[in-house]
């Protein structure tokens, strides 16, 4: 790790800290989760997904998506871990306020396809 070397700043130190705390609550599962949602985000075969016109986005969706990905294509071992990861604020939050004119189960989208910034930045450090 970059933040572990002898020349490393404290930021970077402090940095590496806080990504590895994170580590420490997450299962595998989550990680796979993570790892599908970061792949689908940098993918440049599919931007449809995250460029979407709304500013909404569809849980049950992304839960297909991301365990397309991940290759079981079973969305309810994605939906077991979404609170979990929705705590540690590593993806983006569901809104359970029902609406005529979009499903009950959404989020706000993020650039990162559902990753908030902490958990784009947490996956581009597992990745460095």
């Amino acid at each position: 790790f970059f933040a572990v070397s002898t020349d490393a700043k404290t930021k970077d130190e402090v940095f590496a800290y806080q990504m590895l705390q994170i580590c420490k609550k997450l299962t595998g599962d989550d990680i796979l989760i993570l790892k599908a949602s970061f792949e689908i985000a940098e993918s440049k075969d599919d931007k449809s997904l995250i460029k979407h016109d709304s500013t909404k986005g569809s849980s049950i969706i992304w839960a297909k998506e991301v365990s397309k990905k991940i290759g079981h294509e079973i969305s309810e071992f994605v939906e077991n871990r979404e609170e979990h990861l929705e705590n540690l604020h590593l993806i983006a939050q569901r809104e359970q306020i029902p609406s005529y004119n979009r499903p009950q189960s959404t989020f706000i989208k993020t650039p990162h396809f559902r990753l908030t910034t902490l958990g784009y930045k947490f996956c581009e450090f597992i990745i460095n």
